[in-house]
């Protein structure tokens, strides 16, 4: 997958321009081993290339080609079809010498739309939008050869060499003279000049916005490069210099994972091109809200805190009362605690507690200090910041107080007394490269954790023209667990898009933390080759043994290097020991790349766990989750015999039952949410979930894909068949339709089919989000008193204008058991206090099948309303016994109507209900 695209509010993107660069010697040597193989570098490059821009799609792709004297030419525009791309690929021939440092120069001049240097014609820019991004891909066999210029650029752009010397003036902006540096490197000045340079200054885009305009400044465009069978400082160098990545490859399989890396990594700046927003998701404990928001045109985030003035005797007025304003604002360099891990120790993060490895990573200390905050290198070379917090976007606040598991244990009960006063702490990951803990009360930090993996790529932090990149992005479970004799407080977390680890600390003592005690806080940082970007969220549980362990998918992109790879992209469960990190068992479920349903060979990977006790004993008996091929599985944690298993056989672990498919009309539905487990009435679990993925830039795009809500009866027998979806009760949507049951409040509301089940035939049920296509579920949903609660996503394309990007949120919610519409108001739609007749709304018979009844004439609840923007799940406290308050964000708060269902939900513990 092209990962990712960034949960929470308006993205803003548009497709991103990108050209191949061939560069090759004629003879097919193998530079490894002076052997020839059978295909040429050229043959094998030329199908590589094809294939990838054959198969990718919502990129516009072009080619350009050196000349084998000076210079090069553009011989398919940016945007050309498939055809005319293969074609032209297909023409490439060796050449005799490499001229890479003009060809990549001519390139930046087709941005500008100049005129070409070393062909006829006229160049058109291909940077149709302000927001557009723009990338070049080189890839090189050799070094430079014949690279000269005979020009004087008149940008007013300063072009300087960063690696051998060879420095251009910055005064007079002269490119290298036609023959005083023929051999010389000057590909990373190039690099460098197009990644400073504005490429469109002045005028209008097709949207009828200036290009100048404040949100997107610069167009420029940042270079890739890519060493086939060779491994030079000036590919790296020039990466560098470009702002993009460097790879190596030495086949057709390495130089089809270095492309699919490079695109990833330009999908990741693509998609997350964003305004300001409200981040994944709030937080409430009690009657205090904290609620994180990110900001993209500084790339900076803020937590703020609220309480509830709630007037319980009505509805029809709540009021959120700022507790504390901004968490950002009271961050300083001075006193800050900031810690790692060197060698699975923890350290503080100073320059003299690294390894010469991080510190070669990180460049200086200078740049160390600026990542801890150090605002005096700010336009000095280092990146201005509007604050010291960075964007937080997908990881969601956790609040955790004094102990209150309900542990019997008399060791427990005097571990509870003795931190019942202890500091309230909210942990939230943030893309600034850390883990943060703020004092609930007060919003005041406490500590900084970096994991190790995210330290690579620390200095982009400080790049002037930087582009947003993932660093801890993912929202970190916390519970109280026994570490061999000891009771204590533990936080798991992961990565998202930020990386490919799994992280664990001892919160236990927040008010003790320190620097010199960072060795007692760490305690672990998992990594493993079928281990990719961790979206899933760790769940912490205790096993049959008496052993506890984080348990976790293995996310996406697991067959991405980083040092590690999967051989086989399964979706994998881990099971890792709480206190040491080590892993204790490995369950794959044996569907990798030969199960992708598209038959494009992708890698699966599983998504976050749902953890249940069956039986009321505190350990854990079954977890389900689901993978990226629509597959929901069962892990049977309950026969796993002590002692460490990495059990990986052919067909998949043992312990992996697969329970159901997801899939409509013969399309795979990926399900990238952690599911909800209730208690069937008729024994076993029903198992709630919805399917959709809003992962890549193309998921924005893709308008056609039906995506559904499910729930599956899992009887819990070993020999039981999967189920199909011909085995599911079918509900529908009635078109949705635009009420008025108060002044000047419309509003849009849903209705659903109210089908009885069966369950004597039925084994579930399901309800296509069809009205319209394109909405998916990529939240956990909620079971709470007989109702299942979900809120989906509808990406809205602008039309006119691919800068603004528009998406709407549906809360729906229906009976558990049969996914019926309710029988009862669930919305105050006259807002009145009051959940009665008067709510209802005009929506069909209820009749069977999709799209329900006829839309006309009878008056029913509403099954859902729908809201502006994207949403996250809703944070619900109790206001009174009939009425709960539901909080989407600072701005949508809303008071609804509990039920009075049994909640039948058995889930490890209410902690673990993260999405």
């Amino acid at each position: 997958m092209a990962l990712p695209n960034p949960e929470g509010g308006s993205t803003r993107y548009t497709g991103n321009y990108l050209n191949y660069l061939f560069s090759t010697y004629p003879d097919g040597s193998n530079l490894r081993n002076g052997t020839v193989p059978n295909e040429t570098r050229m043959t094998v490059a030329k199908r590589v290339a094809s294939n990838i821009v054959g198969s990718v799609e919502n990129v516009r792709f072009g080619v350009t080609k050196l000349y084998s004297t000076e210079g090069g030419k553009v011989v398919a525009q940016c945007g050309a079809s498939a055809g005319t791309l293969a074609s032209e690929i297909s023409k490439l021939r060796a050449s005799t010498n490499t001229p890479v440092s003009e060809t990549l120069y001519e390139i930046t001049r087709y941005f500008r739309g100049l005129d070409p240097l070393w062909s006829r014609g006229r160049h058109t820019s291909p940077i149709e939008y302000r927001c557009q991004k723009n990338f070049t891909i080189v890839i090189s066999d050799g070094e430079p050869t014949y690279d000269s210029f005979r020009y004087n650029d008149n940008s007013n752009q300063s072009i300087r060499s960063t690696v051998y010397g060879d420095t251009i003036s910055g005064k007079s902006n002269r490119l290298p003279d036609w023959n005083g540096d023929g051999d010389k490197y000057f590909l990373d000045d190039i690099a460098e000049f197009g990644r400073d340079l504005d490429m469109r200054k002045g005028g209008m885009d097709k949207a009828g916005k200036s290009y100048d305009d404040k949100s997107f400044p610069k167009q420029n465009m940042d270079t890739y490069t890519v060493g086939f069978a060779l491994d030079h400082d000036l590919l790296k160098h020039t990466a560098e210099a470009g702002n993009g990545q460097y790879y190596t490859a030495n086949n057709a399989d390495q130089l089809t994972a270095a492309l699919e890396a490079a695109l990833s990594d330009i999908s990741d700046k693509v998609a997350t091109s964003s305004t300001a927003a409200v981040s994944h998701g709030v937080l409430s404990a009690n009657t205090l809200s904290i609620i994180p928001e990110y900001n993209s045109e500084h790339w900076t985030g803020d937590l703020q805190a609220y309480r509830f003035d709630v007037d319980p005797k009505s509805s029809t007025y709540l009021e959120l009362v700022s507790e504390w304003k901004s968490a950002s604002s009271q961050i300083s360099y001075s006193g800050r605690k900031i810690i790692t891990q060197q060698g699975n120790s923890g350290v503080p993060f100073r320059w003299d507690d690294l390894s010469a490895v991080d510190q070669k990573l990180l460049g200086s200390e200078t740049l160390l200090d600026y990542i801890r905050g150090d605002r005096s290198y700010e336009g000095k070379g280092y990146r201005k910041r509007e604050g010291l917090l960075g964007d937080i976007v997908a990881s969601s606040p956790r609040y955790v107080g004094a102990p209150a598991e309900r542990y019997q244990d008399d060791d427990y009960q005097q571990f509870r007394k003795a931190h019942e006063s202890r500091t309230h702490v909210v942990y939230v990951g943030a893309n600034d490269g850390m883990l943060h803990a703020f004092a609930a009360e007060t919003g005041k930090e406490l500590l900084g954790f970096v994991p190790r993996a995210v330290i690579k790529n620390l200095k982009a932090l400080a790049d002037d023209n930087y582009d947003h990149r993932f660093y801890v992005d993912g929202t970190p479970t916390v519970l109280d667990a026994k570490l061999g004799d000891q009771w204590r407080t533990v936080l798991v977390g992961g990565l998202n898009r930020g990386g490919q680890s799994i992280y664990a600390l001892d919160v236990t003592e927040p008010g003790s933390f320190k620097e010199s005690n960072a060795d007692s806080i760490f305690l672990w940082e998992f990594e493993d080759e079928d281990l990719g970007y961790t979206y899933s969220r760790p769940a912490i549980v205790q096993l049959q043994d008496g052993t506890w362990a984080a348990v976790f998918g293995n996310g996406y992109n697991s067959t991405e290097a980083d040092g590690k790879a999967s051989t086989t992209g399964d979706a994998v469960l881990f099971v890792v020991d709480l206190q040491s990190g080590k892993l204790l068992h490995k369950l794959s479920t044996g569907k990798g790349y030969s199960a992708d349903p598209t038959g494009a060979e992708r890698p699966n990977g599983l998504a976050t766990v749902t953890p249940i006790d069956l039986n009321g004993d505190n350990s854990v008996d079954y977890v389900y989750a689901g993978d990226l091929f629509g597959n929901l599985w069962r892990f049977d944690l309950q026969s796993l015999k002590s002692g460490p298993s990495k059990g990986k056989g052919k067909g998949g672990d043992k312990a992996a039952t697969l329970l159901f498919t997801a899939s409509v009309a013969g399309e795979s539905q990926p399900i990238t949410s952690a599911p909800t487990v209730g208690r069937h009435p008729r024994g076993g679990v029903l198992v709630h979930f919805g399917t959709g993925k809003y992962l890549e830039v193309s998921d924005k795009e893709d308008s056609k894909a039906k995506q559904s809500l499910y729930a599956i009866w899992d009887q819990l027998g070993n020999k039981a068949k999967p189920v199909a979806r011909a085995d599911l009760l079918e509900q529908g949507i009635v078109p949705p339709s635009q009420v008025s049951k108060k002044p000047g409040q419309d509003y849009d509301v849903r209705v659903t089919t109210q089908n009885i089940i069966d369950w004597s035939t039925h084994r579930g049920w399901y309800l296509d989000l069809d009205q319209p296509a394109a909405e998916r579920v990529v939240r956990k949903p909620i079971l709470r008193n007989g109702k299942i609660i979900y809120m989906s996503l509808l990406p809205v394309l602008n039309a006119t204008d691919p800068c603004v990007s528009e998406s709407e949120s549906w809360l729906m919610e229906l009976d558990a058991e049969s996914g019926s519409a309710l029988n009862f108001a669930n919305f105050d739609l006259d807002g009145d206090g009051k959940f009665d007749q008067n709510d209802w709304v005009s929506g069909g018979s209820g009749g069977s099948g999709s799209g329900g009844g006829n839309g006309g004439g009878n008056e029913r609840p509403p099954s859902g309303i729908k809201f502006d923007g994207e949403k996250p799940a809703p944070s619900i406290i109790p206001v009174d016994t009939d009425k709960e308050v539901k909080i989407l964000d600072k701005d949508t708060v809303i008071i609804e109507n509990p039920g009075s269902g049994l909640e039948g939900r058995i889930s490890w513990r209410e902690l673990q209900s993260g999405s």
